[in-house]
C-alpha cells in the first residue's frame, strides 16, 4: 500500500521553500493522494494533481496558490478524482467547455451558452433522473428570465425576478434553483466570463431583499459537497463522542435517540434496531409505533467494535457508563469545525447562513442528498427521519419489504458518505 503523505496545514506550506535556483520543487501536501504544490525558483506557487487517467499519468494544474486557497485545491482535487471515477477525463472536459466558451466570445456567452457548458460537469454529480430534474427546474423558472443574456451582464435583480415569484409558494424549489443559478455563475467566473461577485449569492446578498420564509425551523446544515470531507474527519477520530456522531450520521436520527440507545433494542443478526414509543429522548409518542431502523453492514461493524461497559445497557456511554451528554456531539462538530477553519477559513458551515453545522442538521443534508442526488421517493426518506405520513402511507413503509428498501437506501448513504475514502 503507498504511503500516506502527512496532511499539510496553511501555515506549514506556507513555511515551504524551493530546493532548486534552475527547476521547480514539488512537495506532497496530503488531504487528498496526488495533490502537490510546485515552488518555483522565485516562490511563484501552483496547485497540480498527479493522477492516473485511464493508463497514463497526467498532471491537472488547479491554480496558483495566490487564488485558490488549500481547502480549495482539495476540494478541487476530490472533484477531478470523483470525475476520473465516473469516467470522465478532467482535462479534455476543461478544454471542451473552453472551446464552448470561446467560440461564443464575439458576442458574449448567454446564460444558456454556460448552463450547457456546465452540463457535463453536474451531469458527472448527479443521476440521470435528477439531472433531468435540475434542466427542468432551469427550463421552466431560469431560462425564460436569464437565457437570453449575456452571463456577464447579468445582475442581482435579474436574479430576483426570477425567484421572488416563487419564493414564498414554492421555497423548496426556489432554494434548489437559486443554488443552481449560483453554481453556472460561479462556473462562469472561473472561466473568466464574468467579474465581480456572484449575484446568486444568499448570505450578504439575497437574503437581504428575498422575504422571510416562515417554513419549519432550519438548523445550520452540511452543504453535500462538504459531507464526504466531514466524513472522513470524523471517522479519523475515535472517541465515544466520535462514534456515537458516526452512528447518528448513517441513520439519520436524531441525537438524543443515539445517545440514549441501548444494546437491547439492537438485533444484529437481522440488522433492526428497534425504538419503543416514550422511550427517553426518542421523541415517539406513547400512542404512536415503535420505529424500525434498518442497519446497514458499516452500522453494525461500528456497534460490534464498541467497547461495552459492566453493568450498563447504553450503547454510547461514558466513562462511568451512563449515556454521553447532550453536548457531546454539538462539540465534536464544533471542533470539526474549528480545525477546518484553520485550513480553509471557511469551516464546514451552512450554504444559506454561514453558521457552523450542527449535529441535528445532518438530517438535512440526508433529506437533501435524498431529493437531490438519490433515485428513491422522497416519502422513504421521509421515514427514515421518523417523520409523520398519512396512515395508509404510514402501515405500508412499516411493512417488512419497505424496511428492505430503506435499508438499501441507507446502504447507499453510506457510500455517499464515504465517497473521499472509496
Amino acid at each position: 500500500m503507498p504511503k500516506q503523505a502527512q496532511k499539510l496545514r496553511a501555515t506549514q506550506i506556507d513555511r515551504l521553500r524551493p530546493k532548486h535556483e534552475n527547476r521547480p520543487t514539488v512537495y506532497p501536501v496530503g488531504h487528498v493522494s496526488g495533490l502537490h504544490i510546485q515552488i518555483t525558483p522565485n516562490n511563484a506557487r501552483s496547485w497540480f494533481l498527479k493522477t492516473m487517467i485511464g493508463t497514463k499519468r497526467r498532471h491537472i494544474g488547479l491554480g496558483s496558490c495566490s487564488e485558490v486557497l488549500l481547502g480549495m485545491a482539495v476540494n478541487a482535487a476530490r472533484e477531478a478524482k470523483e470525475q476520473i471515477r465516473n469516467g470522465v477525463d478532467p482535462i479534455a472536459l476543461r478544454q471542451k467547455a473552453r472551446a464552448a466558451l470561446i467560440a461564443a466570445e464575439v458576442k458574449g456567452p448567454t446564460f444558456s451558452d454556460v448552463m450547457d457548458a456546465y452540463r457535463p460537469r453536474r451531469a458527472a454529480k448527479i443521476t440521470a433522473k435528477n439531472l433531468k430534474n435540475w434542466e427542468a427546474a432551469l427550463n421552466t423558472y431560469a431560462v425564460p428570465t436569464l437565457g437570453h443574456l449575456q452571463v456577464a451582464d447579468i445582475v442581482m435583480r435579474d436574479v430576483l425576478s426570477v425567484l421572488e415569484p416563487i419564493w414564498l409558494e414554492k421555497n423548496e424549489a426556489a432554494t434548489k434553483l437559486q443554488r443552481s443559478i449560483h453554481d453556472i455563475l460561479d462556473y462562469a467566473m472561473v472561466m473568466e466570463m464574468r467579474t465581480g461577485d456572484n449575484p446568486a449569492r444568499y448570505r450578504g446578498n439575497l437574503q437581504i431583499v428575498l422575504p422571510e420564509f416562515k417554513g419549519s425551523k432550519n438548523y445550520p446544515t452540511l452543504q453535500l459537497k462538504d459531507v464526504p470531507s466531514w466524513w472522513a474527519d470524523l471517522c479519523e477520530q475515535d472517541s465515544m463522542g466520535a462514534k456515537a456522531l458516526q452512528f447518528q450520521a448513517m441513520t439519520a436520527t436524531r441525537t438524543g435517540a443515539v445517545r440514549h440507545a441501548t444494546w437491547s433494542e439492537f438485533d444484529l443478526e437481522a440488522g433492526i434496531w428497534t425504538v419503543q414509543p416514550a422511550r427517553v429522548a426518542s421523541k415517539i409518542p406513547a400512542k404512536d409505533r415503535p420505529k424500525k431502523v434498518p442497519l446497514t453492514p458499516d452500522m453494525i461493524e461500528l456497534l460490534k467494535d464498541l467497547p461495552r461497559y459492566a453493568d450498563s445497557d447504553v450503547v454510547f456511554h461514558g466513562p462511568k457508563g451512563k449515556a454521553l451528554s447532550d453536548a457531546t456531539a454539538g462539540k465534536t462538530m464544533r471542533m470539526q469545525h474549528e480545525a477546518k477553519v484553520e485550513i480553509d477559513g471557511v469551516g464546514y458551515v451552512d450554504g444559506h447562513t454561514g453558521a457552523a453545522a450542527i449535529p441535528h442538521g445532518l438530517r438535512t443534508a440526508f433529506r437533501v442528498w435524498v431529493s437531490d442526488v438519490s433515485d428513491y421517493e422522497a416519502d422513504l426518506g421521509e421515514i427514515a427521519l421518523w417523520h409523520k405520513l398519512g396512515s395508509k402511507t404510514q402501515q405500508a413503509y412499516d411493512r417488512g419489504d419497505m424496511v428492505e428498501k430503506r435499508r438499501a437506501m441507507m446502504e447507499d448513504w453510506v457510500r455517499f458518505l464515504h465517497a473521499s475514502t472509496s
